[in-house]
């Protein structure tokens, strides 16, 4: 019976060691998606301090944003999305 108790006990910590892992690795590649937008975004001229850059810190919080911008082919277009997206946030003063 102790056995038994014993393989259980190994059993569920085995799962919540790997679900553990899984989170951990999806947290990473959550930072390093954000950080290659963010990386992308100087590239393509906001400078730091801006508002453009402050409002990419908002916007790539969600998948989506970051996926389209990701797909404009353009530094030109990229920027323009997110003046544009700062624009539709109201985050001009």
């Amino acid at each position: 019976m102790m056995n038994k108790w014993k393989s259980v006990e190994e059993r569920n910590h085995a799962v919540l060691k790997a679900k553990q892992e899984e989170k951990a690795r999806k947290r990473d590649k959550l930072g390093a998606d954000v950080q290659f937008c963010m990386d992308l975004d100087v590239e393509c001229g906001a400078t730091p301090g801006s508002v453009e850059l402050f409002g990419c810190t908002l916007f790539f919080k969600d998948e989506y944003n970051r996926v389209v911008f990701k797909s404009i082919p353009t530094d030109e277009g990229k920027l323009d999305w997110i003046k544009r997206m700062c624009a539709h946030d109201k985050l001009y003063s």
